[in-house]
This record gives C-alpha cells, sequence and structure tokens, in this order.
C-alpha cells in the first residue's frame, strides 16, 4: 500500500486525520469497487488516508482512488436502495 500525502499539494491533515471518504478501486480479475466510510457522526468516526487504502487493499483492490472527502461524501447507484 502506498499513500502520497503530498502528491497533489494537499495539506497534511487531508490524509491524516479521519474523515468521511468515497473511493473507487479494480480487483486483479478487473471488478469495480465502490466505497463510501461514513464520518464525524455518531455512526462512523471516518477513516485516515492510510487507513482507506488498507481497506480498499483488503476488499481486493489492485489500485484504489479517493474520490471525495468531508461532511458531503456520498455516494448513490442507480436502481439501488
Amino acid at each position: 500500500v502506498v499513500v502520497r500525502p503530498g502528491a497533489e499539494a494537499s495539506a497534511t491533515s487531508f490524509a491524516t486525520g479521519r474523515n468521511p471518504r468515497t473511493a473507487v478501486g479494480v480487483t486483479r480479475s478487473g471488478d469495480l469497487v465502490l466505497a463510501t466510510v461514513d464520518g464525524r457522526t455518531s455512526a462512523g468516526a471516518g477513516m485516515k488516508l492510510d487507513e482507506l487504502a488498507q481497506w480498499m487493499a483488503w476488499l481486493g483492490c489492485e489500485d484504489a482512488l479517493n474520490l471525495d472527502g468531508g461532511g458531503s461524501t456520498a455516494m448513490w447507484v442507480a436502481g439501488q436502495p
């Protein structure tokens, strides 16, 4: 797992703070993994960027990308509850 906190000039706190996050990943077999992590609520504390990376690897992702974060993070898939 490789996390590059300053690669896109983001603040260190972006990587080291627990925040809501949305990510996408691809498994070795080509399956797409979509994930949203709740945070800043009683339901969840969020994840640090390295925790998200480890979780995506645990889900089987060979490559993954953090898409969004913060209180507005959300994911919606057409036709799903």
